[in-house]
């Protein structure tokens, strides 16, 4: 049988409800001790008791401890995503958007500044699932990221075999993805002359891993803007989609 989804709440005013009618019920009819009815008024206050208290522990406590439980491990998790971006993230995200000859024009909708307001990064975040890039691969482009996700490969691999990843699937839906593209081109001896249908194909991997690893910048600057302002304040000027900071970058 499937547990309801909102079966807290529901327990929780079941609880409230018992207890209250518990406790009136031992008010009214028995207000007044007598002998003969000690044992019946210890009973419904300490049965009115005991739904309290399953509703202080089940309900409020362990919600609470829930709740700073997922508040710990998204730290954790934030951690390791500021890690995968320092290393790895940031200059594939300024590789890729290197071969997207409409990145430009992301520069302004896109890249947080300070002030940004929770809407102001939804807004960037449907800004991008609405873009259509026009990704153009050359034998040049592909080779330089070949050796670069060859580089970082061991990383890339260390963090899928992290389990707390599981809690955020986005992220490890971005390591899949760029992985991928590493034994993709891993398994082209020569990345001359390819195919139009390989290239196609490969175009195609790199747009998805484009995507989300655009999202998730977005999602890891938003973080930085609220805890490490001043960490926030350098990766907000180099934007990935910026031509000239592209260019700085490689100086």
């Amino acid at each position: 049988m499937k547990t309801p989804k909102y079966w807290k709440p529901i327990l929780g005013i079941t609880l409230a409800i018992v207890t209250i009618a518990l406790y009136t019920i031992r008010w009214f009819a028995f207000s007044t001790p007598i002998l003969h009815n000690e044992l019946e008024r210890f009973f419904i206050g300490d049965l009115a008791f005991m739904c309290f208290q399953i509703l202080l522990v089940t309900v409020f406590l362990e919600t609470y401890l829930k709740r700073r439980e997922k508040e710990v491990l998204r730290e954790k998790l934030n951690m390791i995503i500021g890690a995968f971006f320092s290393e790895t993230g940031f200059d594939l995200l300024k590789t890729i958007a290197g071969v997207d000859r409409n990145s430009a024009t992301l520069v302004e909708k896109i890249t947080p500044q300070v002030g940004w307001t929770k809407e102001n990064y939804k807004q960037a975040e449907a800004t991008f699932h609405a873009y259509a890039p026009d990704i153009k691969l050359t034998p040049s482009s592909l080779a330089s990221m070949k050796k670069f996700l060859i580089e970082h490969k061991t990383s890339i691999l260390g963090l899928l075999a992290n389990q707390s990843l599981l809690e955020h699937e986005q992220f490890a839906d971005l390591l899949w993805a760029t992985n991928h593209i590493s034994d993709e081109l891993q398994a082209r001896s020569s990345l001359d002359n390819l195919p139009e249908a390989d290239l196609a194909h490969l175009e195609l991997d790199t747009k998805r891993a484009y995507e989300i690893l655009a999202l998730e910048w977005l999602e890891y600057l938003e973080h930085l803007s609220k805890r490490y302002p001043y960490l926030f304040a350098l990766a907000s000027r180099r934007s990935p989609f910026n031509p000239a900071c592209r260019e700085r970058s490689t100086r």
